[in-house]
């Protein structure tokens, strides 16, 4: 991710040369603009090779819906406004090279090895909490409208990794499949409910 990044930084500074007078917010725009540009260029590829897959995602906005490489489209924006934010990050810094989570730790009166590490925690914070807000919460409300894994997915036994469908006693995720609790009892691939002994 950080060849993006730093990828993305190039452009924004051919960006902010070629327009001078686009403001930082703007800049942000463009940066998260190539960022879902460049999930929707890598994340197809990067599915139709077999790397991964979204085994369960929601159908109406989910294209090549059913194979193992079906693409939903609203992972694009969620990691390409994350991607543009965290190239954003990188680019705008002080004269010190300091980005905006990093100003200050000059004033800690602690020696330079443990500044660094500040620095350190303070952009990986930050960068977590761009995850979560931009990314994971966004598509956790559209995973809890997936639909079923699609056969193409459950025959392929490197997607589902032995946890559910052929071979096991579980059933992969359906619409309206109970999530598989501590209890012990589920639904096995059959449709049958399966109890611990």
């Amino acid at each position: 991710m950080i060849l993006l990044v730093i990828g993305m930084n190039r452009a924004m500074a051919r960006v902010r040369a070629r327009w001078s007078r686009l403001t930082t917010s703007q800049l942000v725009l463009v940066a998260c603009a190539i960022g879902i540009g460049l999930a929707l260029i890598i994340d197809p590829l990067y599915l139709r090779l077999g790397l991964y897959t979204y085994a369960g995602s929601y159908k109406p906005l989910t294209l090549f819906y059913g194979h193992y490489y079906q693409y939903p489209l609203y992972d694009a924006p969620a990691y390409g406004i994350w991607l543009g934010l965290c190239a954003s990050l990188r680019f705008f810094r002080n004269d010190q090279g300091h980005s905006i989570v990093e100003r200050g730790v000059e004033r800690l009166r602690i020696g330079p090895r443990r500044r660094t590490f500040m620095r350190y925690l303070a952009l990986a914070g930050v960068v977590n909490v761009i995850f979560l807000v931009a990314t994971n919460l966004p598509l956790a409300l559209f995973a809890m409208h997936a639909t079923s894994y699609p056969k193409d997915i459950q025959s392929r036994s490197y997607f589902v990794g032995g946890l559910c469908g052929r071979g096991t006693t579980y059933a992969c995720p359906a619409a309206g499949m109970p999530i598989n609790g501590p209890s012990g009892v589920h639904i096995g691939p059959t449709g049958r409910l399966v109890g611990t002994k």
